[in-house]
């Protein structure tokens, strides 16, 4: 059959038909293409949760691994010590039965001693012999009578120089250890290093977690709050920088004017000084000296400076260190 030619009119319907499904098809694509769009990011948003919850799951099994390691660490130091206190007790125990058996058996022998030996009368001591340890490293020896005051001492350390009536004497050697005293030292200095070491690698695991921590948080972060909290920042520390300027400044002048109002009242009790003068010891020397004993440790004061040696127990022989104040 031949084909039915068609009007001009339904030449345009048919067009307008056309155009009505191809508008129709296009839209239904948009909007599928839509739906894909939202279905991927409820997707990425999912994989990004499950992502981050498992992060938080590793570092919190991290930080449990760690706390047991920790704990586990603490019980077996605790133990160690407990062992070492142990053979401590046991050592000091079985030297005080070897002290106890050779004091049993030097009895007979001290009992057959004249009994006029225990009943000597006490030495008393006319002279205090000092050894003087000085700021430098040198030590000032010197004979003082028992009634001398530390003060006399005080004004003979301000007084001596080198090569006069003090004498040099080279420092004393240390004492040396036994080997069951190295070997106990050897193994306190090896339990300090392993602490050490374990607690070197302890703050490592804590500070590689936290710096990816701090990493995670910055990516995370927008570059427009970083902007505006730097810029907040700024204004804040130049604001502070102002005010600390200011406070000083006023500290400075408060400074500067209460230095006038001393040096004015020195003056003036310089000049009171002056026309009331009256003879006394000079004691500037001496203040500049401070005198201390290492066993038992003391610090003498100017206050002790009149009391003389035999009552602040330093004959017949003591060590006394001297300090520059």
């Amino acid at each position: 059959e031949k084909p039915v030619e068609l009007t001009p009119e339904q030449r345009a319907e048919k067009a307008a038909q056309l155009q009505a499904k191809i508008a129709e098809k296009k839209r239904l694509n948009e909007e599928k293409e839509k739906q894909d769009a939202i279905m991927r990011e409820k997707i990425r948003r999912k994989e990004g949760q499950s992502l981050a919850e498992m992060r938080e799951k590793r570092e919190l099994d991290e930080a449990k691994l760690i706390a047991e390691e920790r704990r586990r660490q603490k019980l077996e130091d605790q133990r160690a010590r407990k062992a070492v206190l142990e053979k401590i007790k046991q050592d000091r125990e079985s030297k005080l039965k070897e002290k106890e058996a050779e004091k049993k058996e030097a009895a007979p022998q001290q009992s057959a001693a004249p009994a006029q030996q225990s009943a000597a009368p006490p030495k008393q001591y006319n002279e205090c012999r000092l050894q003087l340890r000085l700021p430098t490293g040198q030590a000032l020896v010197n004979t003082f009578k028992a009634e001398d005051t530390l003060g006399d001492v005080v004004a003979f350390v301000s007084s001596a120089t080198p090569g006069q009536t003090a004498s040099v004497e080279p420092e004393e050697k240390p004492v040396e250890l036994t080997p069951e005293q190295r070997a106990e030292k050897a193994a306190q200095l090896q339990a300090k290093i392993a602490e050490k070491k374990r607690l070197n690698e302890e703050k490592e695991k804590q500070d590689a977690i936290m710096r990816e921590k701090i990493r995670r948080k910055e990516g995370q972060s927008l570059a427009e709050m970083r902007e505006k909290r730097e810029l907040d920042e700024a204004k804040l520390i130049a604001e502070e920088r102002r005010r600390q300027k200011l406070e000083d400044q006023r500290a400075r002048k408060a400074v500067l004017e209460k230095i006038k109002q001393d040096r004015e009242s020195k003056l003036k009790e310089k000049e009171a000084e002056k026309k009331e003068a009256v003879p006394a010891r000079d004691t500037a020397k001496l203040e500049t000296f401070g005198l201390m004993t290492s066993f038992p440790r003391k610090q003498y004061q100017p206050s002790d400076y009149g009391f003389d040696l035999k009552s602040l127990g330093l004959c017949p022989s003591s060590v006394i260190i001297v300090s520059k104040q």
